[in-house]
């Protein structure tokens, strides 16, 4: 059957890129051909809107304005398709929205002639759709040196000797303003990706989850989950604020079951956002408490 498959992350991770090297691959263009629909959710308000979006791009001839079964009417008779839904956390998050968006998703995922591919931020598909098994991991953080290729792989010059020290340099006085290609998109700049993630419904409902955010960017390794109640006991709901932060991409698990966050979103948080005096003095009772026990 088609695969239906999640593309997960934190933002400016590489989704995006991933999505758009599968739909580009020359395996992916000679099984599917000219049926394939890339389509970018980053501007789109509402269910209605998505729909619209993808009678447009299918070129579905719609009657009577009912675009729900056009589409589906001119899928089901439609080759094998491949449909790239990119950045549908903008709708999945819209807490008016979520509902209308699953049932589309799933509705477009019953049909056995449609691949659909969907990139998100954090570490949660959505709900209501059987993504082939087994699932993909979320997208890891790039190595330094992976990181340092990817750089290479861009910029028109690399062959300066100093080239470490001068990215270094320029992260350390520019900070996440260094990550920007200008324009007000958040593909365009990390620091407006950063704030839509941060005043997203989600957040703005669950200050928990914006207090843990602005502790976690505190503590430069992050902290590990068996901590946390200790160092932010002020939080009402730990379990729901971590998830939160999951599903925004803000946050992730190490490894070794560390909470933590990537460098630029940490270096925004301080630039914009100053931690609370009872969050700072959970954090010092906590690591006092620590070193009197060693």
């Amino acid at each position: 059957s088609p695969a239906k498959l999640a593309v997960l992350g934190p933002g400016g991770v590489g989704k995006t890129t991933v999505a758009a090297a599968i739909f580009c691959n020359k395996q992916i263009v000679d099984k599917f051909g000219e049926h394939r629909t890339f389509v970018s959710c980053e501007s789109l308000i509402a269910a209605q809107s998505l729909l619209e979006t993808l009678c447009k791009a299918f070129d579905a001839p719609v009657q009577n304005g009912k675009l729900l079964k056009a589409l589906m009417s001119f899928l089901e008779l439609s080759p094998c398709t491949l449909l790239v839904l990119d950045n549908l956390e903008t709708l999945w998050d819209a807490d008016s929205e979520t509902d209308n968006v699953q049932t589309l998703l799933k509705t477009l995922s019953s049909l056995n002639v449609l691949t659909v591919i969907v990139t998100m931020r954090g570490i949660l598909p959505p709900d209501g759709v059987l993504w082939t098994e087994p699932a993909l991991l979320p997208l890891p953080v790039l190595s330094i040196e992976a990181a340092k290729m990817t750089y290479c792989a861009i910029s028109p010059t690399n062959d300066d000797v100093m080239l470490d020290t001068l990215l270094k340099d320029r992260w350390m006085k520019e900070q996440s303003k260094l990550i920007s290609l200008g324009g007000r998109k958040k593909s365009k700049s990390l620091n407006i990706s950063i704030a839509l993630s941060i005043n997203s419904p989600l957040m703005k409902q669950n200050e928990d989850a914006f207090s843990l955010l602005r502790i976690i960017a505190y503590l430069p390794a992050g902290a590990s989950v068996t901590h946390l109640s200790e160092i932010s006991p002020h939080l009402e709901n730990l379990t729901e604020a971590q998830t939160v932060l999951f599903r925004t991409g803000l946050a992730y698990l190490t490894a070794s079951k560390r909470l933590t966050i990537l460098s630029p979103i940490r270096s925004y948080i301080s630039d914009y956002y100053q931690i609370e005096s009872y969050e700072m003095n959970g954090i010092k009772a906590f690591y006092f408490d620590l070193a009197t026990k060693a």
